[in-house]
């Protein structure tokens, strides 16, 4: 592959800034560990304060450390509060369904949960402004990224069953852009790729990785 090169080396193919874009997915995915794992609490700090001017006036804020909700039975359906790690967020208890936090390094995320438990779409936004968005299986492998590099790349993978890479679209900040199929040894056997100046060109390869067909043929 030619046209998708690597901001960063004018080598580097698209099979290797989609190798990138998954190691980014990796990362955030570990950062909302604590959020997507178990619930992170949301944090209202302090205590109640009474509205300014003193006085019996209306109080302007509510603030706690944590709130419970319970149903009738007395059980915990719900909490928002401050988590032991220091991070912050919403659980809703019995078969969690929704998680929404920031944990301790910043991130904020949402994971949407199914009636088995396993988390089916997750989003996070990570400290330093990196986006990453994901679906899952029915058993909770995922199956789709997508995300924006800082370098302003920005990447859809789909994964198989296994875990890996078997397509990729990619853009890159010069404005080149390519699609690539993966075999299941994450080798790109079919690649289609348009430069920033609009010129277009696929690759065919084997399963050793050599060349089949090239257009335009390289020179």
């Amino acid at each position: 592959m030619e046209s998708m090169r690597s901001s960063k080396g004018a080598d580097a193919p698209l099979v290797l800034r989609v190798q990138a874009l998954e190691r980014e997915c990796r990362r955030l995915r570990r950062a909302m560990g604590a959020a997507a794992g178990v619930a992170v609490l949301f944090a209202i700090m302090g205590q109640t304060r009474p509205g300014r001017g003193g006085g019996g006036g209306a109080q302007k804020a509510v603030e706690a450390e944590r709130f419970v909700v319970r149903d009738e039975s007395g059980a915990v359906r719900a909490t928002f509060g401050v988590h032991a790690n220091g991070g912050v967020g919403l659980q809703v208890t019995g078969v969690t369904r929704v998680n929404l936090g920031v944990n301790a390094e910043g991130t904020a995320g949402l994971v949407l949960v199914d009636a088995d438990g396993r988390q089916r779409i997750r989003m996070n936004v990570a400290a330093d402004g990196a986006p990453d968005f994901r679906l899952a299986d029915k058993a909770g492998k995922g199956r789709v990224a997508m995300t924006v590099l800082a370098d302003q790349s920005a990447g859809l993978l789909v994964l198989d069953g296994e875990g890996k890479v078997r397509s990729a679209l990619a853009t890159q900040p010069d404005g080149s852009s390519g699609l690539d199929f993966m075999d299941g040894a994450d080798r790109s056997r079919l690649s289609l790729s348009l430069k920033p100046d609009g010129s277009p060109s696929v690759t065919l390869a084997g399963e050793k990785g050599q060349t089949l067909f090239r257009a335009p043929s390289a020179k």
